[in-house]
C-alpha cells in the first residue's frame, strides 16, 4: 500500500472535503494517509499505530466516488497526470535521405554477378566501383569517378576521410588495399598511406560492408570485417556526399 503523509495544518484546511465528521483535534492526532491505486481507496491514520484503527469515527474511508475529488487536495501526486507528450524526433538532414536511398538500391541488386572491368552501360554485371558509381547515380543523382581509386581520390578532395573503421558513418565509401594474407601480422609493418587502393565498398554500420568482389563470392553481398582481412586490408573511408 502506497503511504504518503501530510502535515496536521494541512488537514486543518482540507477538513471540509472530508466525507465524515470530525473534529480539529481529530486531525491533530490522526494525520496520515494510506492510498491503494488498486482498489482507489485511502484511509485517514495515526502513524504510531502499523495499521490503521477502525473503531467508529477514527478513520475515514476515501471511497472511489470521493477520490477524484479530493485526492489533488490531500497529496498532489495522487492527482491524475496527461502522459507524457512524447519527445519529437530530429528532422532527417538531406544526407540521411539520400544515405538510406543509396544502401537500399544497391541491396536491391544483391546477388548481381561479379565481374571484373564490367560494361558500365548496363546492370548485369558489376564490379566493385562499378556497383558503388551505378548505385549513386541511380539513387542520389550523384557521378563519381569510374575507378576506385579516382573514387578515394573524390572523398579526399571534400575532406571527408577518416583513417579509423570507428569514425566511419554509415553510407561511407570504404576503400582498401591488396590481400596480403588473413591475419593481422600480414599487414604489419605497411604504411598504408602508400599503399594503392585495389577495392571499394559501402559502410552499413556496426562492422559491415556492401560491395562486391569476386565471381566465388556470388556477386553483391555484405561481409562483417572485425578480424577479418577486410578489416586489415582498410586504408580509409569517408562520405561521397557533399
Amino acid at each position: 500500500m502506497r503511504r504518503t503523509v501530510i502535515t496536521a495544518a494541512m488537514l486543518l484546511l482540507l477538513g471540509s472535503a472530508l466525507p465524515v465528521q470530525a473534529s480539529a483535534n481529530w486531525f491533530n492526532s490522526w494525520y496520515g494517509y494510506d492510498y491503494s491505486p488498486s482498489t482507489s481507496r485511502g484511509y485517514w491514520y495515526n502513524p504510531s499505530f502499523e495499521q490503521p484503527r477502525t473503531s467508529p469515527g477514527s478513520v475515514a474511508e476515501i471511497t472511489p466516488a470521493i477520490v477524484p475529488e479530493i485526492a489533488p487536495k490531500l497529496a498532489p501526486e495522487l492527482a491524475p497526470k496527461p502522459a507524457p507528450k512524447p519527445a519529437p524526433k530530429p528532422a532527417p538532414t538531406p544526407g540521411d535521405h539520400r544515405v538510406e536511398k543509396i544502401i537500399d538500391t544497391g541491396m536491391g541488386y544483391w546477388g548481381t554477378p561479379y565481374e571484373f572491368g564490367s560494361d558500365r552501360s548496363n546492370t548485369s554485371t558489376f564490379d566493385c566501383s562499378d556497383f558503388v558509381r551505378h548505385i549513386f547515380k541511380e539513387a542520389a543523382n550523384i557521378t563519381l569517378p569510374s575507378d576506385s581509386r579516382k573514387q578515394g581520390s573524390y572523398v579526399q578532395d571534400l575532406r571527408n576521410d577518416v583513417n579509423r573503421i570507428s569514425e566511419l558513418k554509415r553510407g561511407d565509401l570504404m576503400f582498401f588495399m591488396s590481400y596480403q594474407g588473413s591475419d593481422s601480422k600480414d599487414y604489419a609493418g605497411i604504411n598504408k598511406s602508400k599503399q594503392r587502393i585495389t577495392h571499394v565498398g559501402i559502410y552499413l554500420g556496426a562492422g559491415e560492408i556492401l560491395h562486391t568482389y569476386s565471381e566465388d563470392s556470388g556477386g553483391v553481398r555484405t561481409n562483417l570485417m572485425t578480424d577479418s582481412a577486410w578489416e586489415h586490408r582498410f586504408l580509409f573511408g569517408g562520405s561521397a556526399l557533399e
